[in-house]
């Protein structure tokens, strides 16, 4: 083989060499932008319930009214975290409620009693739009003895805007005691 022939092939090794690499490294900032752009949009939000679907269009997701199966799993999780010891999540109760859980938590830890919220059989009657009474089940337990009481409340929520760690976009505002008009109105219904 001749050295000119050798030296042409070299040179077109090169050439060639030298275009793959700019295609690749046009491809790559295509992709890297392409990336960023689609990294920088709000997430798939999918919905809870009894069929599962994404949810299109993030506003609209935000501001749409909750269902009933919603808002009861709301309040299963909400109490949940508002009065089980065992529960350290607190992003579905309002600052004022998370400090009532805290006092309430450090009282029932001096005296060695923890406690839970059943809520399966979780019975609701709605006052109004922000509103509503709940008759759970409250279990304290002090060792092996446990106790388990009615546990009817008066619970105040608002809307605040849905996001990742709130999914349901509400919170629990105030909760207190029903007074026992509003537990015979929960009573009657069936």
């Amino acid at each position: 083989m001749k050295f000119s022939h050798a030296w042409a092939d070299v040179s077109n090794q090169n050439t060639v060499l030298k275009l793959a690499l700019f295609a690749m490294t046009f491809i790559a900032v295509i992709l890297s932008g392409g990336l960023s752009v689609v990294s920088l949009k709000d997430p798939l939000i999918i919905e809870k319930g009894k069929s599962t679907c994404a949810v299109l269009g993030s506003e609209e997701y935000r501001s749409r009214k909750e269902s009933i199966d919603e808002l009861q799993s709301f309040f299963k999780e909400a109490l949940s975290q508002r009065f089980d010891t065992s529960n350290t999540l607190e992003n579905l109760i309002s600052d004022q409620e998370r400090h009532f859980r805290l006092e309430e938590q450090k009282k029932l830890k001096s005296n060695g009693i923890t406690q839970a919220i059943v809520t399966a059989n979780l019975k609701a009657h709605q006052l109004d739009e922000s509103r509503v009474i709940l008759n759970a089940d409250r279990l304290l337990s002090v060792g092996d003895v446990r106790s388990a009481f009615k546990f009817p409340l008066k619970v105040q929520f608002k809307k605040v805007t849905r996001s990742i760690e709130n999914p349901y976009g509400l919170i629990i505002d105030k909760i207190e005691p029903a007074t026992s008009e509003e537990i015979k109105a929960l009573d009657a219904i069936k």
